[in-house]
């Protein structure tokens, strides 16, 4: 791992700017989405410059701390983006509950490693899937005692 991060480094040349993301747009024609979106302004230069998704992410507050939280962030970016761009959400998911909040406050899809690498951890093979159980279970339950059937109702559900 720490040989992948010194490349990374070593790479971007102690920095990672919008200059250097628009020449990854340009390079790769493929489908691409920008990690570390905090702000309207960021989302909106990102969609602008091509890039088909943003994941709302303070990397778990563990690259800054005094980085806001990525979930107070997401309905402001969604009302800006709209459907220019897939919005997943990734920072402090740790169950059902922060699911339902992001989709309800407009992500299109949630993201979570944590959980699933204890899992594997825990379990080898069968820990992806126990965990994804536990996940599926947790989100349903939540959304029964919001009121919701479906994930469509979870945005009338929850408070912005």
């Amino acid at each position: 791992m720490q040989d992948m991060l010194t490349f990374i480094g070593q790479q971007l040349g102690g920095t990672l700017d919008w200059e250097y993301l628009e020449s990854v747009r340009e390079e790769w024609d493929g489908p691409v989405a920008l990690k570390g979106i905090l702000s309207v302004i960021e989302a909106e230069r990102a969609v602008s410059m091509g890039y088909d998704g943003i994941m709302v992410s303070n990397h778990g507050g563990r690259q800054f701390d005094g980085s806001p939280a990525a979930i107070s962030v997401l309905p402001g970016i969604s009302s800006a983006v709209g459907d220019r761009a897939v919005i997943l959400f990734d920072s402090g998911v740790r169950g059902g509950l922060d699911i339902a909040r992001a989709l309800a406050l407009g992500a299109d899809f949630v993201m979570l490693g944590r959980a699933f690498m204890y899992g594997l951890s825990a379990l080898g093979r069968k820990g992806g899937d126990h965990v994804a159980r536990i996940l599926v279970e947790d989100l349903k339950n939540n959304m029964t005692q919001l009121g919701c059937r479906t994930l469509a109702e979870l945005p009338s559900r929850v408070q912005k």
